[in-house]
């Protein structure tokens, strides 16, 4: 009964205030327990629960699911207040909600802050732009943001799929790409990460120019 000592230890002093600590101890364990030691297994009671009591990640999951169940003034609530609590997370689904908004006003701002998010370093930031790149049949930045994606410098800030999705995506859009197609892409690399910071050395190039069969 170790797990209980503190909250019965805070009861003792019979105050309005320790049996409210005492019960927020044992609520707030129970919930992050299950949420994070339980991969998949999480609900929507115990986010939101996370959530009001300031869990930054937690109000990110929060501003996603209320995404996924079309309720995009509550999402982006909680981002914003994921964003505010400093929850790096919460950036990109920010940017994402807004680019896929039906106001123009809002997916200029949902670029805005994918391009600075990814330009920080943000793995998920560059995927979702490879994704809006693809979409809009934009071959060439498709491959680098997936490419940027891929980078082993990137922020970990994805899901774990992403990895996967984002090297099916360079795979797809570099369908049909010319020897000229690859050393603009390098290029486009090349000079992002120089003004990240990021530039590889002289030796490796971030990406190859292969020479399509029967090339010169």
């Amino acid at each position: 009964m170790k797990l209980i000592r503190l909250p019965l230890a805070l009861l003792s002093s019979r105050s309005l205030e320790g049996v409210l600590l005492a019960a927020m101890l044992i609520v707030l364990g129970t919930a992050a327990y299950r949420m994070f030691s339980v991969p998949g297994k999480e609900n929507a009671i115990t986010v939101r629960l996370l959530a009001e009591l300031g869990s930054a990640e937690a109000q990110s999951r929060m501003g996603v699911m209320m995404a996924e169940r079309g309720n995009t003034e509550e999402a982006e609530e909680w981002l914003l207040r994921s964003v505010r609590n400093g929850g790096k997370s919460g950036i990109p689904e920010l940017g994402r909600l807004y680019l896929e908004s039906q106001s123009p006003e809002k997916r200029a701002e949902g670029l805005s802050i994918l391009l600075r998010a990814a330009g920080h370093g943000s793995r998920k930031a560059r995927y979702l732009l490879a994704r809006h790149s693809e979409l809009n049949g934009d071959k060439l930045p498709c491959y680098v943001w997936n490419a940027l994606a891929l980078d082993r410098d990137a922020v970990s800030d994805a899901e774990p799929y992403v990895m996967g999705e984002a090297e099916k995506g360079r795979t797809r859009c570099s369908e049909n790409f010319s020897a000229e197609d690859y050393r603009k892409a390098e290029a486009v690399l090349n000079g992002f990460l120089r003004i990240t910071g990021n530039a590889p050395s002289e030796e490796k190039a971030t990406v190859t120019a292969v020479e399509p069969d029967g090339g010169s």
